[in-house]
């Protein structure tokens, strides 16, 4: 059904396996440091949070 898309892909992949490969490696550090920034920046916040309403005592 789908073999007249998929095969132009596939070959298109073959051909930068290397790029797609750097593409998808640098997209995932990428989310990776923009997801440790952001809990960086709000470990301050969630400790004091917690340090207010400390497990057991509501």
């Amino acid at each position: 059904m789908f073999t007249n898309i998929i095969e132009p892909l596939r070959d298109l992949a073959e051909q930068n396996r290397d790029l797609i490969g750097f593409v998808v490696i640098g997209l995932g550090n990428g989310i990776l440091g923009i997801t440790k920034w952001g809990l960086d920046a709000a470990t301050p916040l969630l400790q004091q949070f917690f340090s207010e309403y400390p497990p057991g005592h509501y």
